[in-house]
């Protein structure tokens, strides 16, 4: 079932949007305010977009997230692009090397999930969750010459977001 919901979904059954909108709620706090959805009320508009590496590049990590700080004290994901295989320890960090690697032996774009972000209010753009293979994508610009694409929010409630 969980494979239909997720990889093969009927968009226009209520019960199936019903069970996207449960799981959503309960793993990662969408309705509810909490999780990485904390500070975000039910007054979002979702889009998908297509951003380029370049524009990936400029999006900002979440904040108030240790490793995302320590990665990228600007907060840029291109500032953790480029430093990502330089940190120390690298525990936090070895997935990202992995999939990078993992592209360079392919020589090919691995296909990923949508990243979803968030438009702030001072017109930046914040990575809500992917922040993993929002980094990828820039450090293997190279492999993603039309972009990928994205969810983007937008709404009041995203200055209030917990992470922002």
């Amino acid at each position: 079932m969980v494979d239909r919901l997720i990889y093969r979904p009927d968009l226009l059954s209520a019960q199936e949007n019903a069970a996207r909108k449960h799981a959503l709620s309960t793993v990662r706090g969408f309705g509810r305010g909490v999780y990485i959805f904390r500070g975000l009320a039910n007054d979002l508009t979702w889009r998908r977009v297509r951003f380029t590496p370049e524009e990936v590049g400029q999006m900002l990590y979440a904040n108030n997230v240790e490793p995302w700080l320590r990665l990228a004290p600007s907060l840029r994901v291109v500032e953790g692009a480029q430093r990502v295989r330089e940190m120390q320890p690298p525990d936090d960090y070895a997935h990202i090397i992995q999939m990078a690697d993992d592209i360079q032996r392919a020589n090919a774009p691995v296909a990923f999930p949508e990243i979803i972000c968030l438009h702030r209010p001072d017109n930046e753009v914040s990575v809500m969750e992917g922040h993993s293979r929002a980094t990828v994508v820039v450090m293997e610009a190279g492999h993603y010459p039309d972009g990928i694409e994205a969810y983007l929010g937008t709404g009041p409630s995203v200055a209030t977001w917990f992470y922002l």
